[in-house]
């Protein structure tokens, strides 16, 4: 022990420089949005590759509640394809949503291996990438609503800034009067969220469902967002305080899918030339 002490007071000078490096290196990582993005995106491959051998074990103990949940997709996925069949006698290889007849949306399908929910800033890592289509600024959604969207990709992973993300802004609406607004994670649960703008002249009452407004060009229309759990009037305001319980459950992500707006490209020229 005393040996120990000689040399940690021998070396204090070192171990003090690498500490401070260390946090100083975190701080940039975390309040620099360019320089956390550029890490993520660097340490894709490394930190990828180890995800997956840590989900590969736990993997086992999800099977029954994912193929539980898998089961109930198929089942909605064969209620959509006969829904899109009736309407044309064109089959598609892959699943299209149609918000209008113009606009095409495909899904691309990952899995969750990497995930947080206790921070304020939550990402979380997919095992697809460059190589299966993914690219950044696409939309993620599971069978329950709204996931996040993908921020970083390399060839084989992806990494995706979570709605339980205080830079997240999701542009979103009323479903049974189609009154926008914007929603926002305040960090408090992961249950929860805030819808922020609407005007106290709008009716609106608990169990109202929100959606996503389809103003973005990253969600279609009409994906699950949540439903209002408890809403006031703020004081000095013109706008309600709306509280709205999230339909993802984002403590058991398993397989997301990952949304494919063929037309983005030209929608964006084509809104720039405004």
């Amino acid at each position: 022990m005393k040996n120990l002490i000689n040399f940690l007071i021998k070396y204090h000078f070192g171990f003090l420089f690498l500490f401070l490096e260390l946090l100083a290196f975190l701080m940039i990582v975390n309040f620099n949005d360019y320089h956390r993005y550029s890490f993520l995106n660097s340490s894709n491959v490394v930190t990828g590759s180890i995800f997956s051998m840590v989900d590969g074990v736990k993997e086992y103990g999800y099977l029954s509640k994912e193929n539980k949940r898998l089961v109930n997709e198929n089942a909605r996925l064969k209620e959509m394809l006969l829904h899109f069949q009736s309407q044309s006698n064109i089959l598609q290889d892959t699943l299209v949503m149609h918000s209008d007849s113009s606009i095409i949306y495909e899904m691309r399908n990952a899995k969750v291996i990497n995930n947080s929910i206790d921070r304020s800033y939550n990402y979380m890592t997919l095992n697809k990438g460059v190589n299966d289509g993914l690219q950044v600024d696409q939309g993620v959604i599971n069978d329950q609503g709204v996931v996040g969207v993908v921020t970083a990709v390399s060839d084989h992973y992806s990494v995706v800034i979570s709605l339980l993300n205080k830079h997240f802004k999701l542009s979103s609406k009323i479903k049974k009067n189609s009154y926008f607004g914007s929603l926002s994670w305040d960090g408090s649960s992961f249950m929860h969220a805030k819808l922020n703008e609407i005007p106290f002249h709008v009716d609106i009452q608990e169990g109202d469902t929100i959606v996503t407004s389809g103003y973005s060009s990253i969600f279609p229309e009409g994906i699950p967002v949540g439903v209002i759990s408890t809403f006031e009037k703020k004081g000095g305001s013109n706008f309600y305080n709306i509280d709205v319980r999230l339909s993802t459950d984002f403590k058991e992500l398993g397989y997301v899918n990952i949304i494919n707006y063929k037309t983005k490209e030209e929608r964006l020229k084509l809104e720039d030339k405004e």
